[in-house]
C-alpha cells in the first residue's frame, strides 16, 4: 500500500463494507460491481493488507495475487455483473447504482463506503467517498475484486470476438478499439448508447431485413443488424431473435438483466457469496 494517510472509520462497529465498480467508462462489456465486508481489526493484521492499493495502480500480477488472497481469507463478498443491454436501457449511473444495491455482502447494516459521489436511494446509510479507492482499504479490496472479475470476463469475450482485441483494452475507448469499431461495426457487447458507438450507427433503416436471414456467416449478419437495424428491438422479430440466439450472438450479452458472478471463499459464517439466477448473463 502506498504511504499515505488512510481513512480511519470510527470503531463502534467491528465490521465494515467497501464497494467499487469496474468498467463504468468502457464502450463495451458489462459494468462489474463488488461489495466486500471484513472485520476491521482482523483485516489490519493480514499479510495482504499492506499491499492493498487502488486496483488501477497495481500490475496485473499484483491484482491477481491479491484477488486470490482475498477470496481465500475470512471475508464476505458479492460481485454483480450488469449487462450492456441494461446499461443502454437505464443509463450507466442507474446501472451502477443497481449493482451496488445487489452486491451488498452482509445481511445487516454496517458502516459502508462506496467509491464515488453517489449511493443508491435504498442504501442511505452508505457513505460516498470520492477517491475512496486510493484512501480506504476496504474499498481498495473491493476495487481489486471488481477489476479482476471484469478483466477475466473480457478476456473470455476476446476469444469469442477476436476482431476487437478486448484482451488488451478490456472495452475501453483506445485508438485501436475505435478503429476496430469503424472497421467491423459494434459487437454484441458494445454499448449502443455510448457516443463513439452510437455515432457509427446509421440513423435510417434500409430495406431488406430478409437479407439478414440469408447471410451464411451469423456474425456478419449480426453486424449488419447492429449497423442498420439496431433501433428495431429483436424481441419484435421472434424469428430473427431465435436465429441470433441459436448462433450464440444475443442471449449472453443483450438481455436486460443483471447476474451474480460465482465466487469461492472460505467464509467461516457459511454465507453464500454469490449465485446465478439464470444461465444467461455476460459470460460468453
Amino acid at each position: 500500500m502506498q504511504q499515505m494517510e488512510l481513512f480511519r472509520p470510527e470503531k463502534t462497529e467491528p465490521w465494515e463494507v467497501g464497494m467499487d465498480e469496474a468498467g463504468r467508462g468502457c464502450l463495451a462489456g458489462p459494468v462489474v460491481v463488488a461489495g466486500l465486508a471484513w472485520e476491521r481489526e482482523w483485516a489490519y493484521k493480514q499479510p495482504f493488507f499492506e499491499h492493498l492499493n487502488d486496483s488501477k495502480q497495481l500490475s496485473v500480477k499484483e491484482r491477481e495475487l491479491l484477488y486470490n488472497q482475498l477470496l481465500q481469507s475470512e471475508i464476505h463478498a458479492q460481485v454483480v455483473v450488469v449487462s450492456p443491454f441494461w446499461i443502454d436501457s437505464f443509463n450507466i449511473l442507474k446501472s451502477t447504482l443497481l449493482g451496488f444495491e445487489k452486491s451488498y455482502p452482509l445481511p445487516r447494516v454496517v458502516p459502508t463506503y462506496i467509491d464515488g459521489n453517489h449511493v443508491p436511494v435504498s442504501m442511505r446509510w452508505a457513505r460516498p467517498e470520492i477517491g475512496g479507492d486510493a484512501r480506504i482499504p476496504v474499498i481498495m479490496a473491493a476495487s481489486i475484486l471488481a477489476k479482476v472479475a471484469r478483466d477475466r470476463l473480457m478476456q473470455a469475450w476476446a476469444e469469442r470476438l477476436p476482431d476487437y482485441d478486448f484482451k488488451r483494452h478490456k472495452g475501453y475507448g483506445t485508438a485501436k478499439h475505435l478503429q476496430a469499431l469503424q472497421t467491423f461495426g459494434p459487437s454484441p457487447i458494445h454499448r449502443k448508447t455510448f457516443r463513439p458507438v452510437r455515432e457509427i450507427l446509421p440513423a435510417s433503416w434500409p430495406e431488406g431485413r430478409d437479407h439478414l436471414m440469408s447471410i451464411q456467416d451469423p456474425l456478419q449478419a449480426f453486424r449488419l443488424y447492429m449497423q442498420r437495424y439496431h433501433e428495431i428491438p429483436l424481441e419484435h422479430d421472434p424469428e430473427l431473435l431465435r436465429y441470433f440466439i441459436g448462433c450464440g450472438l444475443w442471449s449472453n450479452a443483450s438481455k436486460p438483466e443483471f447476474r451474480y458472478l460465482p465466487l469461492k471463499t472460505h467464509s467461516p459464517s457459511g454465507i453464500s457469496l454469490a449465485f446465478s439466477p439464470s444461465t444467461s448473463g455476460d459470460s460468453p
